[in-house]
């Protein structure tokens, strides 16, 4: 399967191609023509599965001088939001009546034509945020979220620097496709940029849900204990820790007078002192051997990482995150598995 256009002409039909079978819809969005399959229009989403039933069941159904069987335009659904509906006298009058901007236009024309690439898996080299929150949008909409999936599922190389920088739009994705994976993914980033406060924090509070946040609190508070628990451990061993240069280098970054540590503060500490037992000489005594052991064991928790997308299993090696990535949500705080068990 793949696509035909005109790279000259913008305005050119862009068919979509079956082995052996020819093109029996058209699909225009503002005057961008989508020739397309009603056989891969069943196959991947049940909204047009359903639609082309009800056609098929009207007899007497006349499309004209057209060459294809179905025809499908753009119609705004009363919010804004402008959805495909079978062509009839009504929905194109109503589509005359109402004709949105020009970025309006080429975000439904774009989004129409990236859910068409992923039913017929056409490799998409541009993937963006916006577009891709979109299509997500798209896959909800038009009941497609299983071929979609597998498309973003696809690409998932070409999102390894997106999810951290737009985390809760990622986060939306995964609601979208009702992606586990995808959710827990933008849910540990979420969860450590919570904890540095500021307007990381403010950003959240602004962008969920009230359940989506008090989700956020909680395993927030999850992670608070394991910081707690690291600090007394090292607290408990002040006197090894006096030498340490990595706790020189922490407190001579707290501001004199500070009640108050960004958490990046510790995310630095625990990398450093976890690095340090891993590459201190193993010593002969074996008294000590186990102290360096101990000091790995107890900064695990707090450091592990819980990104599926990132091969560090522990955040030691790595500064591209100031907070911490040990948030490990379950299964059954996932919002929609939560609600099916219900």
């Amino acid at each position: 399967m793949s696509e035909h256009r005109s790279a000259q002409d913008p305005f050119a039909p862009v068919i979509f191609s079956l082995y052996k079978v020819s093109p029996d819809v058209r699909i225009t969005v503002f005057g961008k023509e989508f020739h397309v399959h009603s056989l891969v229009l069943r196959v991947h989403s049940e909204f047009f599965g359903r639609f082309l039933i009800c056609q098929d069941q009207k007899q007497g159904t006349d499309n004209g001088n057209s060459s294809f069987k179905y025809e499908y335009v753009a119609v705004d659904d009363g919010d804004g939001y402008w959805g495909l509906q079978p062509q009839t006298t009504e929905t194109q009058s109503s589509n005359s009546a109402t004709i949105p901007d020009g970025d309006a236009q080429s975000k439904a024309i774009r989004g129409i034509h990236n859910l068409l690439k992923a039913f017929y898996s056409v490799p998409n080299s541009v993937i963006n945020i916006r577009d891709l929150k979109e299509l997500a949008h798209l896959a909800d909409y038009y009941l497609a979220q299983p071929i979609v999936l597998m498309y973003v599922n696809g690409h998932i190389l070409n999102l390894l620097d997106i999810i951290p920088k737009w985390p809760l739009d990622f986060m939306r994705v995964g609601i979208y496709l009702r992606s586990p994976f995808l959710f827990k993914e933008a849910f540990v980033h979420i969860v450590g940029k919570w904890g540095l406060g500021g307007p990381d924090r403010e950003a959240i509070k602004k962008e969920l849900d009230i359940t989506l946040l008090h989700l956020v609190e909680r395993y927030h508070g999850y992670n608070a204990q394991k910081l707690a628990d690291a600090n007394m451990f090292l607290l408990l061993r002040t006197s090894r820790l006096a030498k340490s240069p990595s706790l020189q280098n922490f407190l001579a970054a707290v501001p004199v007078g500070s009640r108050t540590l960004n958490r990046n503060h510790y995310c630095e500490l625990y990398r450093n002192e976890y690095l340090s037992a891993s590459t201190y000489p193993r010593p002969k005594d074996p008294a000590m051997a186990n102290s360096l052991s101990e000091i790995q064991a107890a900064l695990t928790p707090i450091l592990k990482s819980y990104l599926y997308l990132d091969r560090n299993r522990v955040q030691v090696d790595t500064e591209d995150y100031n907070y911490f990535l040990c948030t490990n949500l379950a299964d059954q705080d996932i919002p929609w598995l939560n609600s099916q068990a219900e």
